[in-house]
């Protein structure tokens, strides 16, 4: 199949446990750049980390998703999925760095996202259009909204000028959905297009933004500290909207996932 332009590797992990799946091996046979020179995207989930599809990947890819993906959100303690550590992200960006018509590079991490990691992607892959960086097993971390955060996230994204659609783990509080008696409380529905605002407005190509975050039913008039059954992480994107000069009117609400 040397035409092929795509593959996905997406083996999704369940409640077993099991060794890692190499998809490559770096002892005898073809190398994955030779049997498929024309690929053009690969997406790969839950790798071994000593794979040496690292290695192998062909010069004309515009898109490399190494990703850990889980047979289903809940109950996530029992299931045994692969993310990068921080070790590992690094060769990955590393890898990355070699491949000169990259626009598209998603990861998933052990640990949420720095300042450092994200100042490295941007110097290793300066041509990216889409960046989705998402932490495994979210659920886990505390739920306290942290303003300095979204500083630090935006400053080494602002070199990436090509940069059309991002995708962050990240912290903005509890989202309090409407119970079953009484008003609606305040949550983080107010606080996700001002967020979103705020990443638009210095980062002036960015379309959509993706942010994933928590999403937990609360009692009106009660604050909500959520343990990790009652919290499950949900993909919200929106939409920029802006006007001739560039500036940023709005901010829309697109769809979750």
């Amino acid at each position: 199949m040397p035409h092929l332009c795509s593959l996905a590797l997406n083996f999704r992990a369940d409640s077993k446990r099991y060794t890692p799946v190499a998809f490559c091996f770096g002892v005898g046979g073809a190398t994955l750049c030779a049997v498929l020179p024309n690929l053009e995207a690969l997406s790969i989930s839950n790798c071994h980390p000593n794979d040496s599809v690292i290695a192998q990947l062909p010069q004309g890819l515009r898109s490399l998703r190494v990703c850990a993906l889980r047979d289903h959100p809940d109950f996530l303690d029992q299931y045994h999925s692969v993310p990068l550590n921080e070790v590992q992200a690094y060769r990955w960006i590393e890898a990355a760095s070699k491949l000169a018509c990259l626009v598209e590079l998603a990861l998933t991490l052990e640990k949420p996202q720095s300042q450092e990691l994200l100042q490295l992607i941007a110097n290793a892959c300066p041509l990216l259009q889409k960046l989705e960086l998402e932490q495994d097993r979210f659920e886990n971390n505390n739920n306290d909204e942290n303003p300095m955060q979204y500083e630090s996230f935006v400053k080494p994204l602002q070199s990436l000028t090509n940069l059309r659609h991002l995708r962050l783990t990240i912290e903005i509080g509890p989202h309090n959905r409407r119970g079953r008696r009484g008003p609606r409380p305040a949550g983080n529905e107010h606080r996700f297009p001002v967020v979103c605002r705020f990443f638009a407005e210095r980062l002036l190509c960015l379309k959509t933004i993706g942010l994933l975050y928590h999403n937990a039913m609360g009692r009106p008039g009660r604050s909500v500290r959520l343990g990790i059954r009652d919290r499950s992480s949900v993909w919200y994107t929106a939409t920029i909207h802006r006007d001739i000069e560039g500036k940023v009117p709005s901010v829309a609400f697109w769809k979750f996932a």
